[in-house]
């Protein structure tokens, strides 16, 4: 099932393979939904997978607040829970990459009654070089989205992967490309002025952090996932020959993990 629906002030675009448990992929910044397509036909099998395309990105709307201040990652966050109402998902378990991880982690925190499990790939919950977004959002400003697709996909993916792998590499660059580009200045904003620090006894339920052992933020990144004191169970994982986009470089290790995860959460919810 796929369908657009005006959720939370503006268009909403989104899909739904699959059947049995809820859970939910969340895509990172100038991407849209079909990163996920792989993934999703996998865990389609057990799953009920519902992904959608971010505000500002893919066929969702544009739509932002008067106040230009109130465009931030709980915003977003309240679009996945307005897709849920609309879908009567009383609580799902929940994956996102990037930005996408962001997006859970407000979700995690503010919702945490409609939550299973937590998934959180390449992401944190703070930004701590400012400049580097400022200089992004002073990039896009400046010129069109393509402009953007060679520091991306360096910082995404291991030189090798690069090298070897021109399809994916042309796919991403596409989606980069098509990304409407105030979406991305405004979710580039919202990223910026977010707060998600570890909040003891907030999230209570099993989660899961990955990042790919040449991703430069992998320590910040673990040092995260530390922080999560108040989960249920907390893992990290990091997997070897893979930067920000381990779910596409190493991606039968991802979907390994990320089924023993889910699985283990599936038997912790039964008792």
């Amino acid at each position: 099932m796929t369908t657009k629906k005006f959720l939370n002030g503006h268009l909403m675009h989104y899909t739904v393979d699959g059947h049995g448990p809820w859970l939910v992929l969340i895509h990172s910044l100038a991407t849209d939904m079909t990163v996920w397509t792989s993934h999703a036909k996998q865990l389609a099998k057990r799953f009920r997978v519902l992904r959608y395309d971010i505000r500002g990105h893919g066929k969702s709307g544009n739509y932002a607040p008067m106040n230009a201040d109130s465009y931030t990652v709980d915003l977003l966050a309240g679009d996945l829970l307005a897709i849920m109402d609309a879908l009567h998902i009383g609580s799902a378990h929940i994956v996102g990459i990037s930005l996408g991880g962001m997006i859970s982690q407000s979700f995690a925190l503010k919702y945490p009654q409609r939550l299973n499990s937590l998934t959180l790939v390449s992401t944190t919950g703070s930004v701590h070089d400012l400049q580097q977004w400022d200089d992004r959002i002073a990039a896009a400003e400046a010129q069109d989205m393509e402009g953007l697709v060679d520091g991306f996909l360096t910082t995404w993916f291991t030189p090798d992967f690069r090298k070897r792998h021109p399809e994916p590499m042309s796919r991403i660059s596409r989606l980069i490309k098509s990304t409407d580009k105030l979406g991305f200045i405004r979710a580039c904003r919202a990223i910026r002025s977010m707060d998600l620090a570890p909040r003891p006894g907030k999230v209570k339920v099993p989660a899961l952090f990955i990042a790919g052992k040449d991703d430069p933020q992998r320590h910040a990144i673990e040092e995260h996932s530390f922080g999560l004191t108040g989960a249920d169970k907390v893992e990290f994982i990091s997997l070897p020959n893979a930067a920000q986009w381990a779910p596409l470089e190493q991606a039968d290790a991802f979907q390994y993990c990320l089924n023993n995860f889910l699985q283990s959460a599936l038997v912790r919810k039964a008792y």
